[in-house]
Order: structure tokens, then C-alpha cells, then sequence
């Protein structure tokens, strides 16, 4: 904030008012009208540098003929830092190894004091004497902060589904001045808890606990510590991860209820969902004793030889962490798939509509032309239950005009 003053003259002490002496210091009153930028208040950061600005708006008439930084102490004043075009500069031997003129020019006395410590804070007066303007004085007030720590640390046990409320984690801010303002964003429907512990200097140390009751049922659990404080330019955000354990999570896939006798390359795995990690794996019959010619690989169970009849049974797969042991079972069934085929040989495509093949079942028949010779192959699919399978194959097949028919039947 930039605070204007005006310019005083010289006039008896007689004629001023009480209030002028005691701003001032001594008998001024008149005003010219010449402003002087400078904050009223500065917020310096322990152990870092600070700049304590007073200028006049910049005009070819503001000269800087002398300027003075006075700090006012219990004991009286202390005039640390003078700036005169006939003398030079001088600083106190107290500030002399880190304080300096930022840019001495006709119209800036702004001085830098480096490594700030708490000493530091109090009441500085910047006086300006400008070449016929006059002599301004204006008031910074100093306050040292002390920028926090912050850090974000796990609560005192691991997350469990379905346990008890505990505390997730703490958002510290340690040895602020002031006191920061500590808080979590959460999508969790948790509470928060809090303390703080003041030292010397009004050094405090804020912590916020963040409670909850874990459960994995939460998607995409966010949890965020925030801390605001006036020594940071930005408040600080550290996004903390939610890890909460639980028994393993257990899918089979592989199994697509189309195994045939004779397939080969076949195998079934476990997909497994579990925080920690999985440790142990374990396939297993339940119904009969494990095939032979299969072996695992942690969660997948792999049949090295071709499907038989007998491969059919319930399988069991058991994964387990540290949390718990879980198991899900499969039935497979091992089908029989079956080809009826009789040969053909020169039947007129006109006649083959004609041929009579008894059948009790619903057919769709598919033509399909083979070489030159007019062959003709018949293929029956999606036959249903009713079929009747009472008479012998050469019930599927009869005679037209002489000549042999083929039709080849597919079914389960």
C-alpha cells in the first residue's frame, strides 16, 4: 500500500497543534502536496532479506537532497542509516554488514536489511528532505514471521477395510509466527482433530489429524493437507495417498464354455485385486483329483495336453495376503463335438431340396458348391435338443434317382 505525505514548512512552535509535534517530532505545518510512496506495514521472514521502500513519485522537480531511517526503541530513537549529498551515506556499525541503500537515486532512500532475525521487528521511520519540496516523514511498522515446516506423516496403524475410525494422517506446520491456518480437502466423509503448542517467541506449531473409517469401497479417495500462512506466497498443498488393505479381490477368465475334447493351448487364470500384495497361489479339484498334464503358474492353472471328457469338474483357485485368504471356484464342462458325414457324388443341384433325410429336429441348412464336378456338401447347424438320435446313421442318408447324398452334420 502506498501512503501519501505532504510537504511541511517551517513555522513557530507556537502556532502548531500537538498532534503535528508528536507525528513529526518537531514544529512543522503548511502543506505543499508532495506524496511519498512507502507500505505502513512490512511482513519480514526470519533468516531471509527484507526491503523497507520510501520514495517520492517519480519528478524532474524531486530531488533528494538527504534522508535519514530512524528506529524508534524503548529507549528512545536510533538514526542507524543517513543519506546526505554533501556527507555520503552512513549506517550504524550495528547494521553495517547487512543492511544497504537499494538504489540510491533523486527520488528512492529504500534500504535493504539482509538475514533478518527477530530484533528486527518494530516501528522505522523513513525522513526525506526533498530540494525545495519540503521534508517527509512517514512510519513502517516491521513484523518478523516465521514460515512454517510443513509436512504430512501416516497415522499410528495400516488402513483396514471395515476397521475401526482411526486417524489417516497428520498435517503438520511447525514453528510458524503467526500461528498457519491448517486444514484437509477430502472427497471422504471423515473428521478432522486439531492442536497447538506455543513456544518463546510466539513460535506455534499447529497439527491437524485427519479421521476416518477405511473402507475400499471409496473411489478415487482424495486427501489433500493445506496450509496458509502470510510468510508464503502461495498456500501449500501436499496431496496425500490413501492406502487401505484388504483380502484379495479374486476373477477367473479363460473358461468360455467352449471346450471341446481334442483343444489344446488352454488355460485359466486367476485375476487377483489385493493391497498387499499377493503371496501365496493355489489351484485345486474339488471334485476328483487334479488332471494330469496341467500344471500352475502362480494364478494360472495350464492344461499341456489336449481336453479330455474327464478334464470336466469344479476348480478351485485360493489367493491369500496378509489380511486374509479368499477362493473362487469354476465348473467346467468338457463337450463332445460330433460330425456325421456321408459322401455325395454328381446330384443335380435341382434335386437336392428332394432328398428326404428323416430328422424330428429344426434344420438350417447351409449349400455351399465344391469344384467343378458339382458336388454339393450339405452342413446342418444349431440343431436342437428334440433331434432323434434312436436310429442308426444310415437313417440320415437315402437315395435320389440312383446317385448317393452327403451332408455332413455338426452338433454338440
Amino acid at each position: 500500500m502506498d501512503k501519501a505525505l505532504t510537504c511541511i514548512k517551517p513555522v513557530p512552535r507556537s502556532s502548531t497543534g500537538p498532534g503535528v509535534e508528536l507525528l513529526l517530532g518537531i514544529s512543522f505545518s503548511a502543506v505543499c502536496g508532495t506524496p511519498v510512496v512507502a507500505p505502513p506495514r512490512v511482513n519480514a521472514v526470519l533468516g531471509k532479506n527484507m526491503t523497507l521502500e520510501c520514495r517520492t513519485r517519480a519528478s524532474p522537480n524531486h530531488i533528494l537532497v538527504e534522508c535519514h531511517w530512524v528506529r524508534s526503541l524503548s529507549s528512545g530513537t536510533d538514526t542507524f542509516a543517513t543519506y546526505s549529498q554533501e556527507y555520503g551515506i552512513f549506517i550504524s556499525s550495528k547494521y553495517a554488514k547487512r543492511m544497504h541503500f537499494r538504489l540510491l537515486t533523486r527520488n528512492d532512500a529504500s534500504i535493504i536489511v539482509q538475514n533478518v532475525s527477530f530484533s528486527d521487528a518494530g516501528i522505522y521511520t523513513c525522513v526525506l528532505n526533498m530540494y525545495q519540496q519540503g521534508i517527509f516523514k512517514v512510519p513502517v511498522a516491521v513484523a518478523v514471521l516465521v514460515e512454517p515446516k510443513v509436512y504430512v506423516t501416516a497415522g499410528p496403524s495400516a488402513l483396514i477395510d471395515g476397521g475401526n475410525e482411526t486417524t489417516v494422517a497428520t498435517c503438520s506446520a511447525e514453528r510458524a509466527r503467526p500461528e498457519a491456518q491448517v486444514y484437509w480437502e477430502s472427497n471422504l466423509f471423515g473428521t478432522t482433530l486439531s492442536d497447538s503448542v506455543r513456544a518463546v517467541n510466539d513460535i506455534i506449531t499447529t497439527r491437524q489429524y485427519y479421521v476416518w473409517q477405511p473402507t475400499r469401497l471409496i473411489q478415487s479417495p482424495k486427501l489433500t493437507c493445506v496450509v496458509g500462512h502470510p510468510a508464503l506466497q502461495r498456500d501449500i498443498r501436499i496431496p496425500y495417498q490413501i492406502s487401505v488393505q484388504h483380502a484379495p479381490e479374486i476373477s477367473i477368465v479363460g473358461y468360455d464354455e467352449e471346450w471341446y475334447v481334442g483343444r489344446g493351448d488352454i488355460k485359466i487364470t486367476c485375476i487377483v485385486n489385493a493391497n498387499p500384495a499377493a503371496h501365496f497361489f493355489k489351484w485345486s479339484r474339488l471334485d476328483d483329483q487334479m488332471p494330469e498334464g496341467v500344471k500352475m503358474v502362480n494364478g494360472t492353472l495350464i492344461f499341456v495336453q489336449p481336453l479330455q471328457l474327464k478334464d470336466s469338474g469344479i476348480y478351485r483357485c485360493e489367493i491369500a495376503n496378509t489380511i486374509d485368504l479368499t477362493s473362487r471356484d469354476v465348473r467346467i464342462v468338457i463337450q463332445v463335438k460330433m460330425t456325421l458325414l456321408v459322401s455325395v457324388m454328381s446330384v443335380p443341384d435341382s434335386q437336392i431340396p428332394a432328398l428326404n433325410v428323416r430328422t424330428a429336429c429344426r434344420w438350417k441348412m447351409a449349400l455351399e458348391e465344391v469344384g467343378d464336378d458339382h458336388s454339393n456338401h450339405i452342413k446342418a447347424t444349431n440343431m436342437s435338443d428334440d433331434r432323434d438320435e434312436s436310429g442308426p446313421v444310415s437313417d440320415y442318408v437315402s437315395q435320389a434317382d440312383g446317385a448317393a447324398v452327403s451332408r455332413t452334420v455338426s452338433y454338440i
